[in-house]
């Protein structure tokens, strides 16, 4: 019988739970014929579960799990756990639990990355660059520093600050330089005083010292400084100051200013402060670019009136000492304008120092100055050339009580060696010493000024 002939009164009524059931035993009976008939092997709720709608209430629904399912006649509490379970793919809600879902992992995971990077770098060993450089080997137990020493602040950096008034042809002397400033990087800094011929000279210079230059320039703990003579506050020195940085334009980090007036006139103390602020007021493109400001050395050889420390513009060093270290306990007990300053401000410079008062006299120096210099040789020698013993003398001895660190902190940086110096250019000057001996610093340095 086709379903059109069908009388409505035969057809079964609906049932008013939306199922095909009247009853719980027609449901059952039906279930019975299943399990024997061919679609046996399909699996069938657990329990007394019938399928209800799904609270999604999507279009387009899922395959069905048992947690899809509510048990018949359940508690309300039993359908708010059942629906809880609810798990669907295009369901708003479920995107959106499962989105806040991986968000908490991901930003978890990320916290537990950090936690083990930061633990595994407190651990690591840092990197030794020195492999091929070693130390002098300590034959002695140190003394103990005098309490001034050890008062001093551990970042106060001593600073080695070397006359080279020999060329670059004197390769042993340069190489004995360079390889102490290589030995100490980034415990002690090295102040260079480049004199070609008691200033700039001429353009002959720049080949001849253009290597020499480009390579220490390549050091982070060396200034390169050029020199310029002032006779004792009577010359102009704007000229030698262009002179120099057109020359080596980017590579110096100031001037060593050499006859400083030591005792105030008018003339003079308005020649130091010009001097200072002709300097200090050049753009920094024209120095290295390490440095926020031009660096400046003033060199009196001796103590100065203390209206030379409160310029408009005041030096970064001077040079308060430039004499035999017989002379050192004396300058100690002078009345000294220096003893006002701080010692990072003022400079020493000893010659004739022998090998057995280098310690003691590198120690004494330190409560006095940073910038220091110290050489067994006398006068005449100690400015044109660097003795064999001066880098496991003074050098040491000042790393070891003004360094930064301990020996075992020493590293090694990797820069060029200076190129081999070329002849001397013909025509190029002689460089010698222009300002006078320490004795006639101290008998004529007041009628001068």
């Amino acid at each position: 019988m086709s379903p059109s002939s069908q009388s409505p009164s035969s057809r079964m009524p609906a049932s008013p739970r939306g199922s095909i059931y009247d009853d719980q035993e027609s449901r059952q009976q039906d279930f019975r014929k299943i399990e024997k008939g061919p679609f046996r092997h399909i699996s069938r709720p657990h329990g007394n579960w019938i399928p209800e709608k799904n609270i999604c209430d999507q279009t387009s629904m899922p395959l069905r799990k048992d947690s899809d399912f509510v048990k018949s006649r359940a508690t309300p509490k039993e359908i708010s756990r059942s629906a809880n379970q609810c798990y669907c793919a295009n369901c708003p809600n479920c995107k959106r639990h499962r989105r806040f879902n991986y968000a908490v992992s991901g930003l978890l995971g990320a916290i537990v990355l950090l936690m083990a990077y930061f633990s595994l770098n407190r651990t690591q060993i840092p990197y030794q660059v020195s492999r091929d450089i070693s130390l002098p080997v300590q034959q002695q137990v140190v003394p103990k520093p005098s309490q001034e020493l050890q008062g001093r602040a551990v970042s106060d950096q001593a600073n080695i600050i070397i006359p080279a008034y020999f060329g670059p042809e004197d390769t042993v002397s340069w190489g004995r330089v360079i390889a102490q400033i290589r030995k100490f990087n980034n415990v002690l800094g090295f102040t260079i005083v480049i004199n070609p011929s008691n200033g700039p000279g001429g353009t002959t210079e720049i080949i001849r010292y253009g290597s020499l230059i480009e390579s220490l320039s390549g050091f982070d703990n060396v200034n390169i400084i050029g020199y310029v003579h002032q006779s004792w506050g009577r010359r102009d020195i704007t000229s030698d100051v262009d002179t120099w940085l057109s020359y080596f334009p980017g590579k110096l980090d100031g001037f060593f200013l050499d006859e400083m007036p030591a005792v105030k006139t008018g003339s003079n103390l308005s020649t130091v402060s010009n001097n200072n602020a002709y300097i200090k007021k050049k753009s920094a493109k024209l120095f290295r670019s390490k440095n926020s400001s031009p660096f400046i050395v003033q060199n009196p050889g001796t103590e100065v009136d203390a209206s030379f420390y409160n310029l408009a513009y005041n030096q970064d060093v001077t040079i308060v000492l430039e004499n035999t270290d017989d002379y050192l306990p004396q300058w100690i007990n002078v009345n000294r304008a220096s003893a006002k300053r701080d010692v990072s401000d003022l400079g020493l410079i000893l010659f004739g120092v022998s090998n057995s008062a280098m310690e003691s006299v590198v120690k004494t120096m330190l409560v006095y100055s940073r910038y220091l210099f110290a050489t067994g040789f006398s006068e005449s020698k100690a400015y044109t050339s660097i003795p064999s013993n001066w880098g496991s003398g003074f050098v040491s001895n000042a790393y070891q009580y003004g360094g930064i660190g301990s020996a075992s902190k020493v590293t090694t940086r990797a820069a060029a060696r200076p190129a081999a110096t070329k002849t001397r250019a013909k025509g190029s000057k002689s460089t010698k010493r222009r300002f006078p001996t320490a004795a006639a610093r101290l008998k004529g340095v007041s009628s001068k000024s």
